[in-house]
């Protein structure tokens, strides 16, 4: 099994885009939002099977083992976000968000409707002008981070109103 250090997202600090492709069993030392764009894939997370379909975003935490298997025609955005901000994000949400996350014995899920996965893919195009500033490119990475986080806050929050 490999670790995948910030080394390996040095080169691509913020996101990339995954085609059809197989991974070998890895752990990350770094969060990855992982969002299944077209087609499908199989994650095997922490031994368990997922099988994931177009809009599923997937949290995979540090030391989460994974490998997937996708099929031809298969497109998943990978956007990572170190610890450090990773915490400092989930803190404006709410003191114990970044707690609750790194410790939740399943990984993570939720979907996103037609329309918020093609805006969500409309706005990464940002990552693609490579005339933008470093702080530019910061801070749209602070943004897409916090739209998803946002957008699987109001999907737990609507959840939990449902039940009362």
């Amino acid at each position: 099994m490999s670790v995948l250090n910030q080394e390996i997202i040095a080169r691509t600090p913020y996101t990339q885009l995954i085609i059809s492709k197989k991974s070998p069993l890895h752990t990350h030392t770094f969060f990855e939002f992982s969002i299944c764009i077209s087609g499908s894939t199989q994650n095997q997370i922490n031994g368990t099977v997922y099988d994931i379909q177009e809009g599923t975003v997937v949290l995979l935490r540090p030391d989460d083992e994974h490998i997937f298997y996708s099929e031809k025609g298969h497109v998943s955005r990978d956007v990572y976000i170190e610890p450090k901000l990773f915490k400092s994000i989930c803190d404006c949400f709410a003191p114990d968000l970044y707690e609750t996350l790194s410790t939740k014995p399943l990984s993570i899920f939720f979907k996103l409707s037609e329309y918020e996965l093609q805006n969500f893919e409309r706005k990464m195009g940002v990552f693609n002008n490579n005339k933008m500033r470093p702080e530019q490119l910061h801070a749209s990475h602070i943004a897409a981070i916090s739209e998803l986080l946002d957008l699987w806050y109001q999907q737990q929050t609507h959840i939990e109103q449902e039940d009362i």
